[in-house]
């Protein structure tokens, strides 16, 4: 597919969540050095036209030093689809590539793969690691799926899963299931710097 024929490819990283189990900001915890919110941030920032953070109005001072563009969420109680359609409202033109800030093994290959497999005809592009089912994040939802997002919301179904099923994705096959692994809770989190750790002192 020609890449004209795509809508310019913007990019979200998705942290207004509540982070209850974990009980603090996902996006103020660090895996690489930085806090997680700004590393997902600069990981788009090589893919993507313009990047910009999905927050809570309540968000704004956490994040204000990073200097990066918010999207704040309006669309109340409806978990990470409010992000998204906040973002599609923002800019509908674009297509939107996604990020959940609790996925710290996410790679830029993991983005490369998603952007390559993109399609004029599909809505979405999103891994699956089993078939017919995708993974929310990392996701590209293209410009023509905002609508129909919206009537997914207003019926009251704030599944993305279900969205994307409804919607046709075209399912790409992740090389290393543990780049889709998100961390909720501190437990995790001390089992991701390990892994993360390990990693880096055998490469």
């Amino acid at each position: 597919m020609k890449p004209e024929c795509l809508s310019p490819l913007f990019g979200l990283v998705l942290g207004g969540g509540k982070s209850r189990r974990m009980g603090k900001s996902k996006m103020h915890i660090c895996y690489h050095e930085v806090p997680q919110g700004l590393y997902c941030a600069n990981l788009l920032s090589e893919h993507c036209q313009s990047v910009f953070l999905s927050i809570r109005s309540d968000q704004k001072e956490e994040v204000a030093e990073w200097k990066i563009p918010c999207i704040e969420d309006c669309w109340d109680d409806s978990g990470p689809m409010g992000g998204i359609l906040s973002a599609f409202r923002h800019r509908n033109d674009a297509a939107w590539l996604a990020i959940s800030c609790d996925m710290p093994f996410v790679t830029s290959e993991t983005l490369k793969a998603l952007i390559r497999a993109r399609s004029i005809s599909r809505m979405v592009t999103a891994y699956t690691l089993k078939p017919g089912f995708p993974e929310p994040f990392p996701t590209i939802y293209e410009a023509s799926c905002g609508v129909e997002m919206q009537n997914c919301y207003k019926s009251g179904n704030y599944s993305l899963t279900s969205f994307i099923i409804s919607a046709g994705f075209d399912p790409v096959e992740v090389s290393n299931p543990i780049e889709l692994v998100n961390i909720n809770t501190q437990e995790e989190y001390q089992a991701a710097l390990q892994r993360l750790h390990k990693k880096s002192s055998s490469s």
